[in-house]
């Protein structure tokens, strides 16, 4: 029957042997809601945090699970179990059931909830839909904009090499061994791209989907196909005051300002192959690329440090890609009591990349009309919090595979399901980090009207010269990177019986 339908999961709630809640396709469409994430939080007893990560019955992520068609999803974070739900375009989405309560047929690790997303299955009849849309936001809309200094597939979320580290440049042992004119002569190779571009306005949001659905027939047998392209492109514009204060002594106030663009497309391909009405053959494929470019401006007084005036600069760039793909087989077979079988081969590879994550601050002294310039802080040593340089990866990937058989039993008079089945399951992470800091030369040759230069000029390849100038230093620790791995065999058995009408 038609699973994207409310009636659908209502009777799945129905019969379930376990609690649960859900959201089909039908709901969704009538909803704003642009990424998983937003669908969740039209779930009864399901919350978002950041915008991304679920809390069930409120407990944080740790304790949920995340599948896709029956195969379990990667982690999105480097430090902890959970995935940022707003990689997916709600659209791909046939159905999500959010099941909060443990049965033997599921994975035992979950306190919270396990998170069951379904997307598009075998259409009724051929069909293609176009859809554009656009929309404004009043703080954001034709206001002024800044953005980072990107490369030429940033509409598409895809850096382009820009914000990697120079191909020439060493190692992080090679470099840390250099004498300092060989480091020095190193940090030329940085491209000027520490400040922030000034755009006059900021574009209004705008969201395309084509989908396609095809049924036909494939050596005498019903073949069906779906294939849907998402893409949505958004700018967000927060202004924040920011405060703190020990009883009542105001320690800082800071204005922010963050521009925010997220580029979110994916792709959908899932084919379906009807052998007979007991056996069907699924190959689910799916790919998002998901991407937040991100410039913060603040200033303010920080007031515990002297009352200084302060600017700073945070330019962010978090570039996600997801594949997920899986091979799914159902059979009826009706001369073994009519066994079902349900097998599932699954991999998801998720990629996390960091580029250049760059952040300077200024600092003034506060004089009548303000006639005192700013000046950048930084030392002789490397940080990522003033004038640093930050990257990182990680790459994560899943595979899996499971098989359920499920046997209708009469006992005494009474219809009952024996189930068992198992489960297999492999976790593959790397995750590596680069920590790199603009730096001063000499504390005695170093030329101090340097650190006036406004964020723009400030680090220009000239300036990284001789003794006069600036160098890339390099913080990075060995404990930073790690690899990881692990498996997991599982098994099960489970009776389903219903001993009266009242008692199950």
């Amino acid at each position: 029957y038609k699973r994207e339908t409310m009636n659908a999961i209502l009777i799945d709630q129905k019969n379930a042997s376990s609690i649960g809640d859900g959201i089909s396709a039908d709901v969704i469409k009538t909803t704003p809601a642009k990424t998983t994430s937003d669908v969740l939080k039209k779930v009864s007893g399901a919350s978002i945090q950041d915008n991304k990560f679920a809390i069930i019955r409120g407990l944080n992520d740790r304790y949920n699970a995340a599948f896709i068609n029956g195969a379990p999803l990667p982690s999105s974070e480097a430090d902890r179990k959970a995935f940022s739900f707003d990689i997916f375009p709600s659209n791909l989405i046939d159905n999500m059931v959010i099941t909060k309560t443990a049965t033997p047929d599921m994975p035992g690790e979950f306190a919270g909830g396990i998170i069951q997303i379904s997307t598009k299955d075998i259409p009724d009849k051929n069909f293609y839909t176009l859809s554009l849309g656009s929309s404004v936001h009043s703080l954001t809309t034709f206001q002024p904009w800044m953005k980072s200094q990107g490369g030429k597939y940033d509409f598409l979320g895809l850096d382009d090499g820009t914000r990697a580290i120079p191909s020439a440049f060493p190692g992080s042992d090679q470099f840390s061994s250099l004498p300092r004119r060989q480091r020095q002569a190193y940090s030329s190779l940085f491209k000027n791209t520490f400040g922030p571009i000034e755009v006059a306005s900021a574009a209004p949001n705008t969201n395309f989907q084509f989908t396609m659905g095809q049924k036909t027939k494939l050596f005498g047998k019903d073949f069906g196909s779906i294939f849907a392209l998402t893409y949505n492109n958004s700018y967000r514009r927060t202004p924040a005051l920011r405060q703190d204060f020990a009883g009542d002594d105001k320690v800082f106030e800071f204005n922010d300002e963050q521009y925010s663009r997220n580029v979110l497309w994916g792709a959908l391909w899932n084919l379906s192959y009807k052998l007979n009405n007991n056996n069907k053959i699924s190959f689910r494929n799916m790919f998002n690329v998901n991407t937040e470019d991100q410039v913060t401006v603040r200033e303010g007084q920080d007031i515990a440090a002297s009352g200084l005036d302060r600017k700073a600069y945070a330019i962010f760039y978090n570039q996600n890609l997801l594949y997920t793909g899986q091979l799914i087989g159902e059979h009826l077979f009706e001369k073994a009591k009519n066994l079902k079988v349900k097998w599932v081969l699954g991999y998801s590879d998720i990629t996390r990349d960091i580029p250049d994550f760059r952040r300077l601050r200024y600092n003034r002294v506060p004089s009548a009309n303000n006639e005192n310039p700013y000046i950048a802080f930084l030392t002789t040593n490397a940080s990522p919090n003033d004038a640093g340089r930050f990257y990182s990866n990680l790459d994560e990937s899943v595979y899996s595979g499971s098989v359920d058989f499920s046997l209708p039993l009469d006992i005494k008079g009474k219809k009952s399901t024996l189930k068992f089945g198992y489960y297999y399951q492999s976790r593959v992470r790397d995750f590596n980090v680069r920590v790199l800091g603009n730096v001063i030369n000499s504390t005695t040759y170093f030329n101090p009207d340097l650190l006036r230069l406004g964020i723009g000029d400030i680090f220009n390849p000239t300036n990284f010269m001789d003794s006069t100038g600036f160098s890339i230093a390099e913080s990075t620790n060995k404990s930073d990177s790690y690899d990881a791995s692990s498996s997991l065999n599982s098994g099960y058995a489970m009776l389903d019986m219903k001993l009266t009408v009242r008692l199950r």
